[in-house]
């Protein structure tokens, strides 16, 4: 027997999520169902998915396999109805990579508000991960991709590729209500220095975390990143569970944030963040301009500059 689709986004809303309630909340459905949905899934690949040390939801190496290769087959299946979709109704495709950074800034509405100015057009946002967005367009697979960089001006993108700045801002420090910051008008970066870090993963974003790192470290620190995440969500929890400094964007405390304070961050070298729109020199149509124009005008910030 083979695992469902369900299961399969089952075990992918677990491994983003850490936590079941919240899982089964995603996916629409409750958690009894949903923790024997996992459970039915872990007997049929003859394995332990999940792993419960100390209290602590998450996925066991083998779990993490299957968690990923799953995204690939259900990004697969969503891509090909997306396809057929717009054939049928005789519009162009457009595919745009979308980073953790890119959705934290629009609405949940945006990409659905910007169709509507362009109705020959199917939008189609999919994931795209922060290391080598460039290489999905050289292969055809995107038409647009995002990616996140510390500095715009120096960083390197193969021939061809253009590089539109969206926004540039800088790092904050998010904490818990209760932190002895959260009633600062700024976190110096020597002071965070030696608290508990929680960063986005260096391999989703490798130019910001290390701009980061080397801010903090610059008073001659020695900052250790405790956890390192995906999801602005799994960020959040961590600085609940570990009463610990998260470091994102500024703009995030534009969203509702419940039990924690986003503080700005201050000091000689504060991290900044840049948000580059890419596509195809070769291939551009005039809508990726109209979509980059429209992304400067709506997105959502936190006293953050457009480019």
């Amino acid at each position: 027997m083979r695992p469902s689709l369900e299961q399969l986004r089952h075990l992918v809303a677990l491994d983003e999520t850490r936590h079941f309630t919240r899982a089964a909340a995603r996916c629409h459905i409750a958690q009894p169902p949903f923790s024997r949905s996992i459970r039915r899934l872990e007997e049929i690949v003859g394995v332990a998915l999940v792993s419960r040390e100390r209290g602590a939801i998450g996925l066991t190496p083998a779990g993490r396999t299957l968690a990923g290769r799953a995204r690939d087959i259900l990004a697969a299946l969503d891509d090909a109805l997306r396809a057929a979709q717009a054939d049928a109704a005789g519009r162009r495709r457009l595919r745009i990579g979308l980073v953790e950074y890119a959705y934290s800034l629009i609405a949940p509405t945006g990409l659905d508000a910007f169709a509507q100015t362009v109705p020959d057009y199917s939008i189609e946002p999919l994931d795209q991960p922060d290391h080598q967005p460039d290489a999905a367009l050289l292969s055809g697979a995107l038409d647009m991709a995002f990616a996140a960089v510390s500095s715009p001006d120096t960083t390197a993108w193969p021939e061809g590729v253009n590089a539109t700045p969206i926004i540039t801002e800088p790092l904050a420090a998010i904490v818990s209500r209760d932190h002895r910051l959260a009633e600062a008008d700024a976190a110096p970066l020597g002071e965070i220095a030696g608290e508990r870090l929680i960063a986005f993963a260096r391999n989703h974003a490798p130019t910001v975390y290390d701009a980061a790192v080397e801010a903090l470290a610059a008073d001659g620190a020695s900052p250790r990143v405790e956890l390192e995440v995906e999801m602005l969500q799994t960020m959040l929890n961590g600085v609940r569970s570990l009463n610990g400094v998260g470091l994102a964007p500024l703009s995030v405390r534009s969203h509702d944030l419940p039990d924690v304070t986003v503080v700005p961050l201050s000091g000689a070298r504060v991290p900044a963040v840049s948000l580059i729109l890419l596509w195809l020199a070769a291939e551009e149509q005039p809508v990726f301009r109209s979509f980059a124009e429209w992304m400067r005008e709506n997105i959502r910030t936190g006293s953050s500059e457009a480019a």
